[in-house]
């Protein structure tokens, strides 16, 4: 993804002077937006933020109950 946003903006400048900027401050807004998302993800067992943890087998899990990464609630593998 990152190269094609690299390409996008050699090609953007063709357009108009001002496209490589646009395309950056979108791209970067996009991105504090999903960064915020995936920061506030609430686990569904716990209710608290999923905070990402690796046990001893390199598993992620939730840090504040050991729920395993996309797993249900019930801890099904999803």
């Amino acid at each position: 993804m990152p190269v094609l946003l690299l390409l996008a903006s050699l090609e953007a400048d063709k357009l108009s002077r001002k496209a490589p900027l646009a395309l950056f401050a979108g791209s970067l807004a996009a991105y504090l937006i999903l960064n915020h998302w995936y920061e506030a993800w609430l686990c569904p067992r716990c209710g608290k933020k999923f905070v990402e943890a690796r046990n001893a087998t390199g598993i992620s899990e939730c840090a504040g109950c050991g729920l395993a990464k996309w797993s249900d609630a019930d801890g099904h593998q999803a």
